[in-house]
C-alpha cells in the first residue's frame, strides 16, 4: 500500500566533523509526514420526495444545517458524517409544508454504521432531505335555506364526513345527496326539507382547510282540501 505524504529535511546527525585519516560521512535525517484529508458534507433532495428541488429560501436555510468540515484524517482511517447545526425541519411556504432531514448515505455498506473508510481521498457525506407536505380537511356542514326556520337536528348530523389528509393541489368534489337522500320528512312543521346547493361544487387546497356548506330548503305540506 502507497502511503501519499511529504518527506521534509530535519537535519544531519552532526552540524561538522574533522576529517581524521578517513572519509567522513554525514547523516541526513528526512521525517515522512503522511498526507491528510479532509470530511465534507453536502444535502441533496431525496429522490422519492414528492418535491424535486430545494426552494431557493429552503435552500439557504437546510445549508446552515450543514456539519463542520473535518481535517487532518490520515489514510485508512474511518469517519462518520459530523453533526447537524442546530437540526430543524425547515418551513417551506410556497409548497406548503416543510423539509425533513432523512440520514446520511452510507458508503461503507460493510459495517452497521454510516461511515466511510479514507482511500488516499477526501471523503464527502451526502445528507438527504425529504418534503413532507402539511395535511388539511374538508369539512362539510348543511344550514337551512328557508327564513326563519331551523334545519332539524336530525338533519344537520346528516352532513358529509370530514375528508382528512388532503394536501396542497389535491382537488375535493362536494358529494351532492342524491334520490331520497336530497329529501329529509319533518313531521313536526309538516313538511319536507330538499337539499338545493353547496356554496362550493368542488375545493382545491391551497395552504389551509377547507369548510363546504349545503343548504336545504322547507317545502310545506300542501293544505288538505276541504268540501262542503
Amino acid at each position: 500500500e502507497t502511503n501519499e505524504g511529504t518527506w521534509t529535511f530535519t537535519g544531519y546527525d552532526k552540524a561538522e566533523k574533522t576529517v581524521d585519516g578517513k572519509d567522513v560521512e554525514f547523516i541526513g535525517k528526512w521525517k515522512f509526514t503522511p498526507k491528510t484529508y479532509k470530511v465534507t458534507h453536502e444535502f441533496k433532495v431525496a429522490k422519492d420526495s414528492s418535491i424535486k428541488e430545494f426552494p431557493a429560501e429552503v435552500k439557504t436555510e437546510v445549508a446552515k444545517q450543514l456539519p463542520e468540515t473535518q481535517t487532518g484524517k490520515k489514510n485508512g482511517t474511518v469517519v462518520e458524517p459530523g453533526a447537524l447545526k442546530n437540526p430543524a425541519e425547515v418551513e417551506d411556504k410556497a409548497n406548503d409544508g416543510k423539509w425533513k432531514f432523512t440520514k446520511f448515505i452510507d458508503q461503507d455498506p460493510a459495517t452497521e454504521k454510516v461511515d466511510a473508510k479514507i482511500d488516499n481521498a477526501d471523503v464527502n457525506f451526502v445528507g438527504e432531505w425529504t418534503f413532507v407536505p402539511n395535511k388539511h380537511n374538508v369539512t362539510y356542514e348543511y344550514k337551512s335555506g328557508t327564513k326563519g326556520m331551523d334545519l332539524p337536528d336530525a338533519l344537520k348530523k346528516k352532513a358529509p364526513e370530514a375528508v382528512p389528509d388532503k394536501v396542497k393541489g389535491d382537488k375535493v368534489t362536494s358529494p351532492v345527496p342524491q334520490g331520497k337522500d336530497a329529501e329529509f320528512r319533518d313531521e313536526a312543521n309538516k313538511g319536507t326539507w330538499k337539499f338545493k346547493s353547496y356554496d362550493k361544487t368542488d375545493v382545491t387546497i391551497v395552504d389551509k382547510d377547507e369548510h363546504v356548506v349545503g343548504t336545504w330548503v322547507f317545502e310545506k305540506d300542501p293544505e288538505p282540501k276541504t268540501y262542503n
